[in-house]
């Protein structure tokens, strides 16, 4: 899977669970800043159904080490997951 279907889907996600619209001009920017404001609660739910939707599991680390914060981010760390390769922003 490409990082632009994977784009796609996190976008698609966004909007039709959460009602959050993100576009390009967004991509780098932190999910709570105030240009997304993603609650945390939504950050959660994102996190369950990223993994559900590509059927992987995403490393703790990258919560911890605050990596799951855009969707630039989302993006990279989903496209390594499934590709078996590390991501380098950790």
């Amino acid at each position: 899977m490409s990082k632009d279907e994977i784009n796609r889907v996190i976008c698609r996600l966004l909007n039709k669970k959460l009602g959050v619209k993100i576009d390009n001009s967004l991509y780098n920017a932190h999910l709570f800043s105030s240009e997304i404001s993603l609650q945390p609660r939504q950050l959660v739910y994102l996190y369950f159904l990223i993994e559900e939707e590509f059927s992987i599991s995403i490393n703790t680390k990258y919560i911890i080490n605050n990596c799951f914060s855009s969707l630039n981010n989302i993006v990279e760390i989903i496209y390594c997951t499934l590709n078996n390769t590390a991501f380098s922003n950790v």
